[in-house]
């Protein structure tokens, strides 16, 4: 029937190319080409005076940064991060803590859903993720009223690296 139709629409079959190399379907390739690994090297320490400068150039360099950073799910039922902030103390944090927007727009799979897979129980968890500081997309003025209070400052994840089984020092930077 296929063919029918094609002689059908080519009107002058005599000129016509021969249907066999149309019908034959070159393989498809594949559409999901793995991200490449990356190798992180310490930055700046999470103490460190001049972090959230350091961070800000970074931001306006593209670089891929892993960043450990504590999730606060807010209750038991996990139904999102209520809070997160950079390191890996469980413990409330400061003042001088940086609070986070955790952005994943950028990832094939939500962060939450590697969030309550990773981390099985608690209200808070350590982990790492790769990250780019600062937002894929700007928020709009019109969206000011949502703002949080205290303002937290926008990372767009790109990747989840895992749980953070040791006490962090420092942010890391991919090579």
């Amino acid at each position: 029937m296929t063919a029918a139709f094609l002689v059908i629409l080519c009107g002058d079959c005599a000129r016509a190319a021969p249907l066999a190399p149309l019908m034959e379907a070159a393989p498809m390739a594949s559409p999901m080409i793995p991200a490449p690994v990356l190798e992180f090297v310490d930055g700046p320490a999470l103490a460190d005076a001049g972090l959230l400068p350091w961070l800000r150039d970074q931001e306006a360099r593209g670089t891929t940064l892993r960043l450990p950073v504590v999730v606060d799910f807010g209750g038991p039922f996990r139904l999102g991060v209520q809070r997160a902030w950079l390191g890996s103390d469980l413990a409330e944090p400061g003042a001088e803590a940086l609070l986070l927007d955790l952005d994943d727009t950028a990832m094939s799979v939500g962060l939450m859903d590697d969030l309550r897979a990773a981390c099985p129980e608690g209200d808070r968890c350590a982990v790492w993720v790769e990250a780019r500081w600062g937002a894929l997309v700007p928020m709009p003025p019109e969206m000011a009223a949502f703002a949080h209070d205290p303002p937290r400052l926008p990372v767009s994840v790109t990747r989840f690296s895992g749980v953070a089984t040791a006490p962090a020092t420092h942010v890391q930077i991919a090579r």
